[in-house]
């Protein structure tokens, strides 16, 4: 999720933000469809993909 202000990821459950860690990786980057992790001189891109969640809601 991006906004004016913040950006967050969910990986593995967790809602992340950038300079936050998971799993000994450091987030450096979120973005719409990705997010850059890294860990000592390494880094990798995790690409991110949404499926359209619809939702239904009936008047009681």
């Amino acid at each position: 999720m991006i906004t004016s202000q913040s950006r967050l990821a969910l990986i593995d459950r967790h809602i992340v933000r950038v300079g936050e860690s998971i799993q000994e990786e450091k987030i450096l980057e979120i973005a719409k469809d990705y997010v850059v992790l890294g860990k000592g001189d390494k880094k990798r891109t995790l690409l991110l993909h949404q499926s359209p969640i619809h939702l239904t809601v009936k008047e009681k």
